[in-house]
């Protein structure tokens, strides 16, 4: 049994090690199309607001972060799942490299899908702040469910309503006359981060009540090295 456990997190980590290799790989190509771009020796039809100084930045913030998380998670006690992991590195690649070349953060879909990304990401971190803060020496929580689903419910929107604001606060410093600098715009993005949390906070009160599959494949947990 601990075998086959050992050979499935190792599988895991070889997943996870091979999709960040790839996306380093990627963002390293991206770097050279847009340093080539900017010396003007090749054509990339970058729409008019492009900024190649802002594109290094982001970049930069990618190629530093990705070797952060690489770090981190091996010299840690944390204990990330392999499909979180993954996904985290698909998705930063997307928001740090090909939403900001290719212009998708001028659209109101490129924004939906970037909040409701990041009430996502805000869920699956209280929830795991939440387990990780209220469980016993034997990984069991304490409180009871529907506890843990009123706490993850309203933490998460609270640091959604403030994450939002301070996304919106530079946005507006940033860019004043951007179309989607607007109060309607603000609500849309707040009604897309509620619905996912939402329907999150419904996903984890099935799986408490059933299997628990998906809740625990949720988690990120913290391991206690002076655990016997």
């Amino acid at each position: 049994m601990k075998d086959t456990k050992n050979k499935y997190s190792f599988k895991n980590d070889l997943a996870c090690n091979i999709t960040l290799i790839a996306f380093l790989l990627f963002t390293i190509t991206h770097l050279v199309i847009v340093t080539l771009a900017f010396f003007c020796k090749i054509d990339i039809n970058i729409y008019e607001e492009f900024n190649h100084v802002i594109a290094f930045i982001m970049i930069g913030i990618s190629l530093a972060l990705y070797v952060f998380g690489f770090f981190v998670y091996k010299f840690s006690n944390v204990h990330i799942p392999a499909w979180f992991r993954i996904m985290f590195y698909i998705a930063f690649f997307l928001f740090t490299n090909v939403y900001y070349l290719c212009g998708w953060y001028l659209s109101m879909w490129g924004l939906v899908f970037f909040f409701a990304y990041i009430a996502f990401l805000i869920c699956i971190i209280c929830l795991s702040v939440y387990f990780n803060t209220q469980k016993d020496n034997k990984n069991k929580l304490k409180t009871v469910p529907k506890h843990l689903l009123v706490n993850v419910f309203f933490y998460s929107i609270a640091l959604e309503a403030i994450l939002q604001f301070i996304i919106n606060f530079v946005k507006f410093l940033a860019f004043p006359d951007y179309v989607f600098t607007s109060v309607s715009a603000y609500v849309i993005e707040f009604g897309v981060m509620f619905g996912v949390t939402v329907v999150m906070t419904l996903l984890y009160a099935l799986s408490l009540y059933s299997s628990k599959s998906f809740i625990n494949g949720c988690l990120i947990k913290i391991n206690n090295p002076y655990k016997d």
